[in-house]
C-alpha cells in the first residue's frame, strides 16, 4: 500500500502495521478504545471533531482580529478557544477554583484538570507561583 503524505524511515512503522491501523486491525484501533459505543465509525467522528476544530479556530483567528480594550492580549479568548479545542477531542474539562500541591510541596496554579483519562490528569495552563 502506498501512502503519499507518509515517507517511512527505518522500522518503527512499518508498512505491516500501517496497514493494520488503516483497517481497523491494530490493537487500540476500535471504537469503544476511544470512549465510542461498539460500531461506531471511527473515521466520521474523527472527521466530525476536525471540521469543528476548524471552525472554531477560524471563529478565533476573526474574533483575534478585534480584541476589545478589557483583553488587549486575547487571554480570555485564548483560554475560550483552547477548552473547545479540548472538549471536542474529548477531555472532560474541569474548572480548578484554586492551585494544587505538588509532590515537592511547591504550589502550582492549574485553571483546569481532566479527570477522564485513563492514565493520569491532563493540566492546563500551569503557572508557578513563587512566593
Amino acid at each position: 500500500m502506498k501512502y503519499t503524505t507518509l515517507n517511512i524511515q527505518g522500522n518503527l512503522f512499518s508498512e505491516e502495521i500501517l496497514q493494520k491501523i488503516e483497517t481497523g486491525e491494530a490493537q487500540g484501533q476500535q471504537a469503544a478504545d476511544f470512549g465510542f459505543e461498539p460500531g461506531t465509525n471511527l473515521r466520521s467522528e474523527i472527521e466530525y471533531a476536525w471540521s469543528r476544530i476548524k471552525l472554531d479556530w477560524k471563529h478565533f483567528c476573526n474574533k483575534n482580529q478585534n480584541l476589545p480594550a478589557t483583553d488587549p492580549y486575547g487571554t480570555t479568548l485564548s483560554r475560550k478557544w483552547m477548552e473547545q479545542f479540548l472538549n471536542t477531542i474529548g477531555f472532560d474539562l474541569v474548572k480548578e477554583k484554586s492551585g494544587l500541591l505538588g509532590e515537592n510541596n511547591q504550589k502550582y496554579t492549574i485553571s483546569h484538570t481532566a479527570d477522564n483519562l485513563t492514565r493520569g490528569r491532563l493540566l492546563v495552563w500551569v503557572n508557578l507561583e513563587v512566593e
